[in-house]
């Protein structure tokens, strides 16, 4: 976890970044807490032994004063040495609360992660096989049009040529009936006349007749045989496009068939997909219920571990402080010691001289009273 997190980031909002997560430290490990002020010690003006105005009396003064100071900084020693203890059990047991929510979080987070991970490939695949169905039925779809664009031309085509055919035999049976007509004529015109009367100029005028009926009977013969050859390649096309027409109707019966049978199969598999999809997609829903509970709870969980951090911080600087007040005790009872180990040596000395003073005094006494006692 980031080391930043300490006593000032308690009025932070909770949320759940992802170092809270995938980090293997601990929040009570990176914590930063200002040690408090130590109170000031009365200090006690101890004689120097040098000073010519130090006393036996003023010297068992200082010492009594300095064996009192340092039973106060015992005492207070360990009193903050208990103190420490406690909080060092009670850091400990919310050490371990938050590394275990820490590792639940993590294997959680994980674990959900994985899932999430194969639901999506899954998820993928099953979308690839989708878009594929779905591009095969377009191209099928793409060919029954192109089926049915194609047996509407056919349609057009034979309609046109069957117009064509109509037409045909219609100036067919009237270059016929023309035909007819004129071999009527013409009979008429040849048959031997009933009336033997009859002058020279109208057998003339008859026979002009007859040949003007004659190059129009020639010119109709032309007519009605070339209008026959024309008929028979309007039949003979006529044949060719209907044969193709049936070839292609019978070809695109059959792709259409084939189309709709390839329809039918992509839709059977369509549907087999979706129903396939269907638990997916359940359980995708239950997943992700499952996640967002986890996220509220890992959520909650973070708001007690920034409640524990908050409340681990007083007791982290209470056992800074204590601490800093057995080292400043420590230091102030080997400062004491080394004075009184002084005090105890200038003492020692100031008895040794004393002593001699006092043998030497003895010892004049001695003396002035053996004089004093020869002289009586």
């Amino acid at each position: 976890m980031p080391s930043s997190v300490g006593s000032e980031d308690s009025d932070s909002a909770a949320r759940l970044p992802r170092e809270d997560v995938s980090s293997a430290e601990c929040q009570v490990c990176a914590l930063r807490s200002r040690p408090p002020s130590t109170p000031v010690m009365p200090d006690i003006q101890l004689q120097s032994i040098d000073d010519p105005r130090a006393t036996v009396a003023l010297v068992l003064i200082d010492a009594a004063g300095l064996e009192y100071q340092v039973t106060r900084l015992r005492a207070h020693n360990e009193l903050t040495a208990a103190y420490n203890e406690g909080l060092a059990a009670h850091a400990s047991t919310l050490h371990d609360r938050n590394r275990a929510l820490l590792l639940r979080t993590r294997e959680g987070f994980d674990l959900g992660a994985v899932t999430v991970n194969g639901l999506n490939e899954r998820l993928e695949s099953i979308q690839l096989e989708n878009t594929y169905l779905e591009d095969e039925v377009e191209r099928l779809r793409a060919r029954v049009a192109q089926a049915d664009s194609l047996e509407t031309r056919y349609r057009v085509l034979e309609q046109s040529c069957l117009k064509h055919a109509y037409g045909l035999q219609d100036e067919l049976a009237a270059a016929q009936a023309r035909d007819s007509e004129l071999d009527a004529r013409v009979a008429l015109l040849t048959s031997p006349p009933t009336d033997p009367a009859t002058p020279s100029t109208a057998s003339s005028g008859d026979r002009a007749r007859l040949d003007r009926v004659q190059v129009e009977l020639v010119a109709a013969q032309a007519d009605l045989v070339s209008t026959r050859v024309t008929l028979s390649a309007v039949f003979a096309q006529l044949a060719t496009v209907t044969a193709e027409r049936d070839q292609a109707s019978g070809v695109s019966a059959e792709e259409r068939h084939n189309l709709q049978v390839q329809l039918a199969r992509s839709q059977r598999e369509t549907d087999s997909v979706r129903q396939l999809i269907a638990p997916f997609e359940v359980d995708v829903r239950r997943v992700i219920a499952l996640l967002v509970a986890h996220a509220e709870e890992l959520q909650r969980d973070l708001v007690r571990i920034r409640g524990l951090e908050a409340s681990l911080s007083p007791s982290e600087s209470a056992r800074v402080a204590a601490q800093a007040d057995v080292a400043h005790a420590q230091a102030e009872e080997l400062r004491a010691s080394s004075r009184a180990d002084r005090f105890r040596i200038g003492f020692h000395e100031t008895r040794k001289s004393a002593a001699r003073q006092y043998e030497v005094v003895t010892a004049r006494v001695r003396r002035l009273g053996a004089r004093v006692l020869e002289l009586e």
